[in-house]
């Protein structure tokens, strides 16, 4: 009876999401010879810079948009963004600006590859469109 609750216990556990990871933050940035976008999500900030010279501006974090944005993550496993293959190469000649995300979780700096901004691989799209959409969201000055 022991080992039948101890797979049961692991087939459960196993099975969800571990939402306690240790997030420290996301960032997106968007490259091109005229233009520059980063959004850096902190736990209770979101700090967002709309050009090169000018300063970052700074909203709140909600606990609600923290907590989408660990499970986003946890879901695409912080492991395989280095791995990912863009789904075009627009940026290569200019077609499109250059975008890359990063998630700095337990203590680890994971970056992806550079893809066209507006473009990410599929596996990043969930993450990447609410990190813009919480962004550009935000009260602008």
């Amino acid at each position: 009876m022991k080992i039948l609750y101890g797979l049961l216990l692991m087939l459960v556990a196993g099975g969800c999401p571990q939402e306690d990871i240790a997030l420290a933050s996301v960032s997106y940035e968007a490259v091109s010879r005229g233009f520059y976008y980063k959004s850096q999500l902190l736990e209770d900030e979101i700090l967002v810079q709309r050009g090169r010279k000018t300063d970052k501006e700074k909203y709140d974090c909600k606990a609600s948009q923290w907590k989408q944005l660990k499970r986003l993550v946890v879901e695409i496993d912080p492991e395989i963004i280095t791995e990912l293959e863009p789904t075009s190469t627009r940026s290569h000649y200019d077609g499109a600006t250059i975008a890359s995300i990063t998630v700095e979780v337990n203590g680890k700096t994971y970056q992806s590859n550079s893809f066209d901004h507006g473009n990410p691989p599929k596996e990043l799209k969930p993450l990447v469109d609410y990190v813009l959409k919480l962004s550009e969201t935000v009260d602008s000055p």
